[in-house]
């Protein structure tokens, strides 16, 4: 039992940040005075305006797995069905004001019946649906079976009134992005804009305000005004900053230039500290992320030389306050050790530069190796001995 949730948790975590990352979407997309809720009384509902009319109710699939959702007798396209055909029977939701979205993160095959529900444009084809659903669903004699006995309980005209408000997305359909790249072009953020920071604001800020409304037992709706608001707060603060530091995913390392580094002083500094080959590749991608952006800072941002001699007087100065205190005080049983133990304490840091605070992780810790390069600083407790 425990193996199995394990083996589940990484793909019911994904599915619940793809649900965030809908909702953010999906805010992006709204007008002002919209709404988006969670766990809502279905994945996402999006209310177009505070009394709810032209509301879209939508199931969201994510899939790590060669299964892909929404087969013929899969269990979330019929459960999908008998929630929403009981919404419109109860009279919850009112279907003339209603669209029913079925989405995924991966490639639904073009000859599942989803498809056939997302096309139907006129009666003849609607009619076509409905006898390929009760054809399915009869051949059926699984667990499966009560559910799709309730939904093919319904009467055709009742089938025919869903079915027709049915859309489909996956990650192919759209002619225009829908996920991320969606989100960004929906908020007009220009490519000068670190968008990958910006986004995983918006994610974060989604995350905490569904968390609260659930702690304090309150449906988790979100406004389209507050989200509007944090965007242009973001765009503001990061078109302000003299520099904008590139993520590591705009930052490729090759292996070759991983390979002609590994004589380096400060992987050499690295080895006398007995750091294993793992330690010594983070350190040069680090090294040479963080200078290809000191490079391209000094022909595009507006940081000065005395900036760069500012910030790494800072870094000296908090190494030399770590390295004697941890050289005299350590309980490290060998220099080694000692060594080992600086190097970490030292870069558990992110430093401002010109005064602002830095997100990039590789911006502190590669310019640590940069000086450690030059052997102005160093790990082991008797660097000068061995380097000097």
């Amino acid at each position: 039992m425990i193996k199995n949730t394990l083996t589940d948790a990484p793909g019911q975590m994904l599915g619940y940040l793809f649900q965030i990352e809908r909702a953010v979407f999906w805010l992006s997309e709204l007008k002002t005075g919209g709404f988006v809720g969670i766990e809502c009384g279905d994945d996402i509902v999006l209310k177009k305006n505070v009394n709810g009319e032209n509301e879209i109710y939508e199931q969201d699939k994510s899939s790590i797995s060669s299964k892909l959702p929404y087969s013929d007798l899969s269990s979330d396209l019929w459960k999908t069905l008998g929630i929403w055909l009981d919404k419109i029977k109860t009279s919850s939701i009112d279907i003339e004001d209603c669209h029913f979205f079925m989405v995924s993160n991966r490639k639904i095959p073009t000859n599942r019946l989803v498809w056939k529900f997302s096309n139907a444009d006129n009666e003849t084809e609607l009619d076509i649906c409905i006898s390929l659903l009760r054809e399915i669903g009869a051949k059926h004699t699984g667990k499966m079976t009560p559910i799709i006995s309730k939904v093919l309980s319904y009467k055709d005209i009742e089938l025919k009134e869903l079915i027709r408000k049915i859309k489909v997305f996956d990650n192919a359909s759209s002619k225009q992005p829908m996920f991320k790249e969606g989100i960004r072009n929906n908020m007009k953020i220009g490519k000068e804009v670190p968008f990958d920071n910006i986004y995983q604001n918006f994610i974060g800020w989604a995350f905490e305000n569904i968390v609260d409304c659930w702690n304090s037992k309150n449906d988790a709706w979100l406004e389209v005004d507050s989200f509007i608001s944090l965007s242009n707060r973001l765009i503001t603060q990061y078109s302000n900053r003299p520099f904008i530091e590139r993520t590591i995913e705009n930052l490729p390392v090759s292996g070759k230039d991983v390979k002609s580094h590994k004589t380096e002083n400060f992987v050499k500094q690295l080895e006398q500290i007995d750091a294993d080959d793992d330690e010594k590749i983070m350190a040069i991608n680090d090294y040479l992320r963080a200078s290809s952006e000191k490079t391209r800072f000094a022909k595009e941002a507006n940081i000065t030389i005395q900036d760069w001699k500012q910030f790494e007087g800072n870094l000296i100065d908090r190494w030399d306050m770590i390295f004697k205190p941890t050289c005299r005080l350590s309980e490290s049983s060998s220099d080694e050790k000692k060594g080992y133990e600086i190097y970490y304490k030292t870069l558990i840091h992110k430093e401002k530069l010109c005064g602002i605070d830095t997100e990039q992780n590789y911006t502190t810790r590669g310019a640590y190796h940069r000086l450690a390069n030059k052997i102005i600083i160093g790990w082991h407790p008797l660097w000068k001995k061995l380097f000097i």
